[in-house]
Order: C-alpha cells, then sequence, then structure tokens
C-alpha cells in the first residue's frame, strides 16, 4: 500500500511540474507576443518609409523564438490594380523570388489565393497551389495570412517554415493578429501620405490665389494710373 501511495504521490508530482512547465511556457509566450505586437504599433510612429516599416515588421517577425518559422518573409500589398499585389517587404528572399513575385494576381499561387479568399492559408510542401515554386528551394511549408482592412484585403503576410511542420491554431491566431497591427501600419501611413498630398495641394491653391491676387493688385494699379493721367489730361 505505502509503495503504491508512493508511486502515485511520484505520479501527481511528476504531472504537477509538467503543467507548471506549461503554463510558464504559456505565459513566456503570452508576454513574447505582447512584445512583438507592441513593438510592431510602435514602428508605426516612427518616420519611416512604409517599406521600411513593413522590412522591420518582418525582422521581427521571423526572431520569434518559439515560432518555427524560416528567416524568409515577405509582405504584398495591393498596388494600383485591386485585383494585384505587389512585393513590397521582403527579408531573406533570394533574387530569383524576389523576381518571380514581383506581382501576383489574386487566386494565383498561395499569396494570391490567400488575398482572394481572405483566409489564412497554410500549405506543406509539394501543395498543388504553390504554382511558383524554384528548384534551388529548401523544402518548406508555407503560411500566408491576409492583411485585412474593413473585410477587404490590403495585402498578404507570407512566411516560409520548416517542412514538415504541422498546422497549430495558437500560431494562426497570432499570425492573424500580426496581420491586424500590419493592417494598421499600413493604413495609418497611406492617410498620413493623403494628408501629405492634401496639404501639399492646398499650399499650391494658395500660392496660385496669392499670385493671382497680385496680379490684380498690379493691373488695378494700372488701370488706376491709365485713368489717373487720362483726367489730369482732360484737366
Amino acid at each position: 500500500a505505502r509503495m503504491r501511495a508512493e508511486a502515485a504521490l511520484r505520479t501527481a508530482h511528476d504531472e504537477l511540474e509538467r503543467r507548471v512547465e506549461e503554463r510558464t511556457t504559456e505565459l513566456n509566450r503570452g508576454r513574447q507576443r505582447e512584445r512583438v505586437l507592441n513593438t510592431l504599433l510602435l514602428l508605426s510612429m516612427e518616420d519611416l518609409s512604409l517599406e521600411q516599416q513593413l522590412e522591420r515588421a518582418l525582422h521581427e517577425i521571423v526572431s520569434i523564438p518559439w515560432l518555427p518559422v524560416q528567416p524568409q518573409a515577405a509582405i504584398f500589398l495591393v498596388g494600383e490594380d485591386p485585383e494585384t499585389l505587389e512585393l513590397r517587404a521582403r527579408h531573406g528572399l533570394d533574387q530569383a523570388a524576389q523576381g518571380d513575385c514581383e506581382r501576383i494576381s489574386f487566386g494565383q499561387c498561395l499569396c494570391g489565393r490567400a488575398a482572394a479568399s481572405g483566409e489564412l492559408l497554410f500549405a506543406e510542401h509539394g501543395d498543388e497551389r504553390h504554382e511558383i515554386e524554384h528548384e534551388d528551394h529548401t523544402p518548406h511549408n508555407h503560411y500566408c495570412v491576409p492583411i485585412l482592412s474593413d473585410g477587404k484585403s490590403i495585402g498578404t503576410l507570407t512566411l516560409y517554415l520548416e517542412r514538415g511542420r504541422p498546422r497549430d491554431t495558437q500560431q494562426e491566431e497570432f499570425l492573424q493578429a500580426i496581420a491586424h497591427t500590419l493592417a494598421g501600419i499600413i493604413e495609418r501611413k497611406r492617410v498620413e501620405e493623403a494628408l501629405r498630398q492634401s496639404e501639399g495641394q492646398l499650399q499650391e491653391v494658395n500660392e496660385q490665389l496669392a499670385r493671382h491676387g497680385r496680379e490684380l493688385e498690379q493691373k488695378v494699379a494700372e488701370r488706376t494710373h491709365e485713368i489717373e493721367q487720362r483726367r489730369q489730361v482732360a484737366e
């Protein structure tokens, strides 16, 4: 009886240690998630171009220790054509990938499919949907996360995973939170750019009005002088 009790105690102790370790890991990951999201939010406040902000964001994302991603990632944004993605930021991509993936239509390959559907896409190595492949690439899996604004795709976050890594619900939820934060960065920068353009246009209009005002004053002065000269001659 004593041996059974000691065995049960050891089992309970081991189970407790396992739960404590799991909880500690979960808390550490939670803090890391918050740190990453806060870092991304702070990026939106820095005086950088949108491309610089997004590339800094990619560096932060691929540096997360518990996220099984390779040091390769990209962000595509919808360009002038609302049905086409353009490569706007990259991290660790080779020249072949950058060239072949410079522009991707909605529904094309993995990134285009994620943008078209508005849903996160996971693909294992050899997935037939991966239409743009490079022979010299190391086998890998993919996460393609749509970047949504008001329910509309404005881009895609593409990550390379180690081959054989299965889908993970917690990772996917975190990646969607990252994509949501990226959407905020993109929209903020676009608003800033629109304001700058509006200010520039307003300044141009003010300068034109001032110029017209000066020209009108000059014409009035000339006309007044002309009238005064005629009056003097008439007298």
